[in-house]
């Protein structure tokens, strides 16, 4: 115990003090670890510091910690009451990154009503969090800078998840109409409420008023196939830019964004590194806003192409494979000869695998030939794809063997049903 209490006090002092932001991250996590959230001496140290660490370096983490939440008891010094009001300042300060993830815990049983009809709130007064979430978005709204503000995010996040059940064909090609009467519609010209697939750097001042606000949403979707159904949608900032968003329900998000977590606090560590900063060392993300259980928004990430469009075509036939090897095995056969010995011994899979490899050569590298034609911007977009592949690369080797008491801050009770 007296070790745990130095450790805390010295990395409070750091986040107090110092500019090692990272410091964040273990010190959360030993005041999560199993146990010691319970030690009255660990919510005392917490409640008297935690107050003087600047709220905006507890941002990274407003995942883990919206996760944790449980009503508040009488003693200020509790875990759940320290937690609380760390919530309700970083809340306060910044807004735009707290609130919708406050109201995704909140909502978390909205998905019910659209799938099997259930209106009732009981499974809300059940969920611990839930409640929590409800008590610091009633907090926000007694400031009256907030309080419209929290309405509007409201809203519109619950219009989202209404459209993400809107029923329509899947197989539909072109766009399609969104029925007059949803609330999506409703969404317009709102300075105060972001775009919510927009990156938004956390301001030390506090300052967010230079946001770019929503709008409007236009009255038409497109279907991009799949098991759930997604739709993608357009939504035009008040800077007139429209941004492609993916809106997605019976699916359950929330793992994906604590990944792409993940990804951008690698992307800061690798920031550290000379080397992996001269070496331009990093990993594309892309925003993923859950925005209940089973519903969600992602940024579409534009000018991309699937791997498998680019080597198979839309026909299995016609891509990089058939166009450059004419005479060789497609796909489409190639799977045909593994499914002959699927139930066989691993030598004869080898031996049928090595056959069909021998048939089948590889296409990728046309890709870079054919939209990267002069010798610059070959050399450079080839490097940029082996470095982005290196990176993935060296990410799931850590993560996967990586022991998960060692991570819990990264992989918490937020990715669990």
């Amino acid at each position: 115990l007296d070790y745990l209490k130095m450790s805390l006090d010295n990395y409070l002092s750091v986040l107090m003090y110092g500019n090692r932001s990272l410091a964040v991250y273990r010190l959360v996590s030993l005041w999560f670890s199993d146990g010691n959230n319970d030690l009255a001496e660990v919510s005392l140290i917490l409640h008297s510091k935690l107050p003087a660490v600047s709220s905006d370096k507890m941002v990274p983490l407003l995942y883990q910690m919206a996760a944790r939440m449980s009503i508040p008891t009488r003693s200020e010094t509790d875990f759940s009451s320290v937690l609380f009001q760390v919530m309700v300042r970083v809340s306060r300060d910044h807004p735009h990154h707290a609130i919708p993830i406050i109201l995704a815990l909140l909502h978390a049983k909205e998905d019910e009503q659209f799938v099997d009809g259930n209106r009732s709130n009981k499974n809300k007064e059940n969920d611990p969090r839930a409640s929590a979430s409800s008590k610091v978005v009633s907090e926000l709204e007694k400031n009256k800078d907030l309080k419209e503000m929290v309405f509007r995010y409201k809203f519109l996040c619950k219009s989202l998840i209404e459209l993400a059940y809107l029923k329509a064909d899947s197989n539909k090609s072109g766009s399609i109409t969104i029925p007059a009467g949803q609330n999506i519609l409703k969404v317009k010209d709102w300075n105060d409420v972001t775009v919510l697939t927009d990156k938004i750097p956390v301001k030390i001042n506090k300052d967010y008023s230079n946001i770019c606000g929503i709008s409007k949403f236009p009255n038409k979707f497109s279907m991009v196939g799949g098991v759930n159904a997604p739709k993608k949608i357009l939504c035009t900032g008040l800077d007139g830019k429209e941004r492609p968003q993916l809106v997605k329900g019976r699916d359950d998000l929330r793992q994906d964004a604590v990944m792409e977590q993940v990804f951008g606090l690698l992307n800061d560590l690798l920031k550290l590194n000379d080397e992996t900063r001269k070496r331009k060392l990093n990993v594309r993300t892309y925003k993923v806003v859950p925005l209940s259980q089973r519903s969600g928004i992602l940024e579409w990430c534009q000018n991309t192409q699937p791997i498998a469009l680019f080597l198979e075509g839309h026909d299995k036939k016609s891509g990089a494979h058939k166009k450059y090897h004419p005479k060789e095995l497609d796909s489409k056969s190639c799977r045909a000869e593994m499914n002959k010995v699927s139930k066989s011994s691993v030598q004869s899979k080898l031996k049928v695998f090595k056959a069909v490899c021998s048939k089948f050569s590889p296409g990728m590298k046309y890709f870079f030939f054919e939209k990267f034609p002069s010798p610059g911007s070959y050399h450079q977009s080839v490097t940029a794809y082996t470095r982005s592949v290196a990176v993935n690369s060296m990410v799931g080797h850590i993560l996967g063997l990586g022991d998960r008491h060692t991570n819990n801050i990264l992989i918490d009770n937020f990715t669990v049903s």
